[in-house]
């Protein structure tokens, strides 16, 4: 794979989470009562997109 290819891999992949995170925020605040169910989730989405910041 070029280098190339890899970033743009890394930037629809950073999208993506995005994206996702986006998705999930409305998700969190509406099922408040179910959190421990949502939390593993988010902190996953949270954790790549520190990582893909770096």
């Amino acid at each position: 794979m070029s280098d190339e290819q890899r970033q743009t891999y890394s930037k629809n992949f950073l999208a993506k989470l995005q994206i996702l995170d986006e998705l999930v925020t409305p998700l969190w605040d509406y099922q408040a009562p179910e959190q421990e169910i949502w939390q593993p989730v988010i902190d996953f989405i949270n954790q790549h997109i520190e990582k893909q910041s770096i």
